[in-house]
């Protein structure tokens, strides 16, 4: 939704240079950033058009490849001015173009997930996850694996009592007071990420650190899936601004009343580092914690990064 939200502004705007597309980008990203604050993923798509950009440029221009991301470096001042200064009107048809692929690419993205489970679940395993009943990513992680003749026992931890009637046939649902007892006896845990950061920590649903520290404990691999577009290129300097938070789960007049002035926190979030991950599954392949930060290349510039 957001990178067709975005193509649309690009096409109504019709910016005349790189420079108007980046201010726009830049201004629309933050506002729809500030309404939605746990999103990071918008900032995200806004920097990778960005790029998109920047890459049509040069190729029409015939120019030289970006220097590697994780380089310190700068274009001289000739060089972005250039391309600040180039028109969009001989790149605009190639520009939708691009948009319309990475907005396929990122459609596709839970199918190619799917398809690497036979690789990763085997006959036999006793698989822990996390938020199924939230997560399209994950249902459609494990049904592709039962689809393909994988045998394997499915452990589920549930957030609300209502998902125990409503999980699906292949689950055992238990809650998160359970997990202890039911670690020892699991050979994987499966978590699914709302975000990821180049130091190889990320965000899962709240309760996912109580069970990658269980499974740490117990030597038990840790996976997360990750679809490309959710590798924020900026470090989590301040976990606070990221997280969002649920309803009150106290009842308003036991919260107002009996328990006094109390505020009750319910966060959506965790936070995991990168010690507690073994391996996050993109779309194309899997990808330990520690070489995350070079995949900022293929879709974010440095430039734009710098400047953000």
């Amino acid at each position: 939704m957001t990178v067709n939200l975005i193509r649309k502004i690009i096409f109504r705007e019709n910016p005349r240079t790189m420079a108007d597309l980046q201010r726009s980008l830049t201004s629309h990203c933050k506002r729809l950033h500030a309404s939605e604050r746990s999103e990071l993923i918008i900032i995200n798509i806004g920097l990778m058009i960005s790029k998109l950009a920047r890459d049509e440029v040069l190729q029409k221009r015939g120019g030289r490849e970006p220097e590697p991301l994780y380089s310190l470096w700068r274009d001289d001042d000739e060089t972005m001015e250039r391309l600040k200064n180039a028109d969009m009107k001989k790149i605009r048809k190639d520009l939708q173009a691009s948009i319309k692929e990475l907005s396929t690419e990122i459609e596709s993205s839970r199918e190619c997930i799917a398809s690497q489970s036979t690789e990763l679940l085997f006959n036999n395993d006793i698989v822990m996850v996390h938020s199924l009943a939230t997560s399209k990513t994950m249902h459609s992680f494990l049904t592709h694996a039962v689809k393909s003749g994988r045998k394997h026992r499915v452990i589920d931890v549930v957030d609300e009592e209502e998902h125990l009637e409503t999980a699906p046939d292949f689950v055992t649902p238990i809650e998160l007071f359970e997990v202890a007892s039911r670690m020892p006896e699991t050979s994987k845990v499966v978590l699914v990420a709302a975000a990821y950061f180049p130091d190889g920590s990320c965000l899962v649903p709240a309760g996912g650190h109580q069970i990658a520290l269980l499974a740490k404990r117990h030597c038990v691999p840790v996976y997360v899936l990750a679809p490309f577009y959710k590798l924020c290129p900026f470090f989590m300097t301040d976990p606070a601004s990221l997280h969002s938070f649920r309803s009150n789960t106290l009842p308003f007049d036991m919260s107002a009343n009996s328990a006094g002035h109390v505020d009750c926190l319910h966060p959506a979030f965790d936070a995991l580092q990168s010690d507690l991950v073994t391996l996050f599954v993109s779309n194309t392949s899997c990808i330990i914690p520690s070489h995350v930060n070079r995949l900022k290349e293929d879709y974010y510039h440095s430039q734009d990064i710098a400047d953000f």
